[in-house]
């Protein structure tokens, strides 16, 4: 679907914005396949956490309830007073992860476009491959990052194992 937007939206800018017409047929490709790869990437990972939850709901022996009053039992900071580890950095990170990459990309390249606007030594189709090039060289280095921080998550020095009352009433017959 986001396929057919994305070239439905590159039909519609060519025909009316004279400036996307002057681009060469490789880069509005380049956009068109971008946004297919930026959907394709959403609709997997969405439909992996649906069926990740319902699979553990499937299968899980815990209740809500009872998993909110044993993490409340535990003793929650008050309002107010939060503070912040490096694990609810990267529960942050991880869960917002496509905006963030979205977002960065979108700061990086309009930087780098805005810097080499101010250059007048480099031909127009250059400063936007520049741009383009520089963008995704931060997009996989975003993506790399976000997957050592989500593989660390539960082997980094650290990290604390909580512990599952349900799991010790079961095993531990409490």
């Amino acid at each position: 679907v986001l396929t057919l937007g994305a070239v439905a939206a590159s039909f519609a800018a060519n025909r009316f914005i004279p400036a996307y017409r002057s681009l060469r047929f490789p880069f509005k490709l380049s956009l068109v396949i971008a946004a297919s790869t930026a959907g394709f990437f959403t609709a997997t990972d969405r439909a992996t956490m649906y069926a990740d939850r319902e699979f553990s709901q499937k299968f899980s022996i815990t209740k809500e309830d009872e998993v909110a009053a044993f993490s409340h039992a535990e003793g929650e900071e008050a309002l107010g007073m939060r503070k912040w580890d490096m694990d609810e950095v990267k529960e942050f990170t991880f869960k917002n992860r496509y905006s963030l990459l979205g977002y960065g990309y979108v700061g990086i390249v309009g930087s780098t476009l805005a810097y080499n606007f101010t250059r007048r030594d480099i031909f127009m189709t250059q400063k936007f491959v520049n741009a383009r090039i520089i963008g995704q060289f931060a997009g996989i280095a975003g993506i790399l990052l976000i997957g050592a921080a989500s593989a660390m998550g539960e082997h980094g020095a650290n990290s604390q194992v909580l512990a599952d009352p349900y799991y010790d009433r079961i095993v531990n017959n409490k």
